[in-house]
């Protein structure tokens, strides 16, 4: 009777259990996206063109409403002069309205790369709102051609940005953006002598590819 009974209850388990397949969920797709762009922009103080790119990842988080993205970027912008270096020695601090009127043939570049964090909210359909900050180093590299006691050479320095704008989606894989960021550079040390950019405001306008 025992023996009846267990054959019984191992050829019911199959209609407990149904069809007795095994069913695996399938994992939900990542809603994770990258994408590279670049923008043009100008610096107001330093009074020069500046050029941006970047790559990074729209993650598919959000915070507080807000989709979060993050991306590393580099930048470039310049400024030269071309006259007579007449002066000799240069005063141990300058900041750049005294650097140019200091030197009247130099060549000074910025180069800052930095990772950053941008948060978007869509407005319209095709019109979404963005803001982020962002954190690195930037490059400061000077040479004064000709002058009687040259300033040149390099220094890293701490750089620090804000960034706000509206993001224009021409189609699901190109955006046109525009907006306005504030920038701090750390003082630079240039063979003994501070250069001190301090911060300025760049007006850009970028183009992105979503892939």
């Amino acid at each position: 009777m025992k023996k009846l009974i267990t054959l019984f209850v191992a050829l019911s388990l199959p209609a407990f259990a149904g069809s007795g397949k095994q069913v695996v969920a399938e994992p939900e797709p990542s809603l994770a996206e990258w994408f590279a762009g670049g923008s043009i922009g100008y610096l107001l103080e330093f009074d020069e063109p500046m050029y941006h790119l970047h790559f990074g990842q729209d993650t598919g988080h959000q915070l507080g409403g807000w989709d979060f993205s993050w991306f590393l970027e580099i930048g470039r912008t310049e400024k030269n002069a071309n006259g007579d270096n007449s002066n000799s020695v240069p005063p141990s601090n300058l900041d750049l309205d005294g650097f140019e009127d200091f030197y009247a043939n130099f060549d000074l570049e910025v180069m800052p790369i930095t990772i950053n964090s941008k948060f978007e909210k869509a407005l319209t359909d095709s019109l979404t709102a963005y803001l982020g900050v962002g954190a690195g180093l930037a490059n400061i590299d000077v040479s004064t051609p000709g002058a009687p006691v040259p300033l040149s050479g390099d220094d890293w320095v701490n750089f620090a940005q804000l960034f706000a704008g509206v993001i224009y989606d021409l189609n699901s894989a190109w955006e046109l953006y525009g907006g306005a960021r504030w920038m701090y550079i750390d003082e630079a040390d240039i063979n003994g002598v501070t250069l001190e950019l301090d911060d300025d405001v760049l007006i850009e306008l970028g183009l992105r590819r979503n892939f």
